[in-house]
């Protein structure tokens, strides 16, 4: 699993001004059947997004997002990091 971490500017639909948001963005790790030596695999994890703050006026907000609006700025980060590949 690869860790990176990026900074952002963009804007959800609960402001109407750029959020700065901070965020590592970890890759996940592929699921394998087997071992090489025979035992069973390990599942894998997906890729995950951890918010550290996504500053509004030079304040951080992310603690006061509501869930709808979290889930977007995430998305947005996930859109971001997709894009750079």
């Amino acid at each position: 699993m690869t860790k990176r971490y990026s900074r952002i500017e963009l804007v959800i639909e609960d402001f109407d001004d750029c959020l700065v948001v901070d965020f590592n963005y970890y890759s996940g790790t592929p699921m394998t059947m087997y071992a090489r030596n025979g035992d069973p695999g390990e599942p894998g994890d997906p890729p995950e997004i951890e918010i550290l703050s996504a500053l509004h006026a030079g304040i951080d907000i992310s603690a006061t997002l509501s869930s709808d609006a979290a889930d977007r700025l995430e998305a947005a980060c996930f859109e971001y990091v997709e894009g750079d590949d």
